[in-house]
């Protein structure tokens, strides 16, 4: 798509583990980034990447994702990263003090349920602390196709 386009700027964002041990690690900066770097029909692009947090950025989640820059390299002026963290970080109590606490209360357009998988050896629910960002909240499933919920002080979280 970028040979094809060739836009002046592209963002990428991934997981972290793009580029986590030593294999991935090698496959990131000489595969990914190289690839990235040799996209331009005319020239190169210059990329540059930074693993942010997103909690640090108003989000009330400590999910972590790298984010990788392109700039064509006939282009001057690259994005720089943003450098501006919050003071304080968004809680779970600030994000979500408003949604019933008990599984049985009625939550618009929700529906819940008590669906338990295995996670690192972990079965079940976990709770989380109000005063603080969630951890990163996972898409898996089990088999039969349940989500994966997260308990908070009697409320779910999905």
């Amino acid at each position: 798509m970028l040979k094809a386009k060739q836009p002046k700027y592209f963002v990428v964002e991934n997981v972290t583990g793009i580029k986590s041990g030593r294999e991935f690690n090698d496959f990131f900066h000489n595969v990914i980034l190289e690839k990235f770097k040799k996209s331009g029909a005319n020239g190169d692009y210059k990329i540059k990447y930074k693993i942010l947090t997103a909690s640090d950025y108003g989000v009330p989640q400590n999910r972590k994702r790298i984010i990788i820059f392109g700039t064509r390299s006939d282009i001057i002026v690259e994005p720089s990263f943003p450098t501006c963290h919050l003071q304080g970080k968004i809680t779970l109590r600030d994000a979500i003090f408003d949604l019933p606490r008990e599984h049985n209360q009625a939550i618009p357009n929700h529906i819940g349920n008590k669906h338990k998988v295995k996670i690192n050896g972990y079965v079940g629910n976990r709770h989380l602390d109000w005063d603080k960002p969630s951890p990163t909240i996972t898409g898996r499933g089990s088999r039969s196709g349940g989500a994966v919920k997260r308990m908070c002080k009697n409320a779910i979280l999905s």
